[in-house]
């Protein structure tokens, strides 16, 4: 009985990391800032930068 419950275990441990690893992301990580190639998103962007605009979250 014991042994069956450990192979239970292992089973299901093995199973979990299996499918952790399969359907886990990989984030694009950006090299940088880029500018924004869309000009409306630009002349926004243009128009808050001397606004003084902050947002701190922790």
């Amino acid at each position: 009985m014991f042994l069956r419950l450990k192979k239970t275990k292992t089973l299901l441990l093995s199973s979990v990391i299996i499918s952790a690893g399969l359907f886990s992301q990989a984030h694009d990580v950006s090299r940088g800032y880029e500018k924004p190639s869309d000009p409306l998103v630009a002349r926004n962007l243009e128009q808050w930068q001397d606004l003084k605009f902050g947002l701190f979250m922790h």
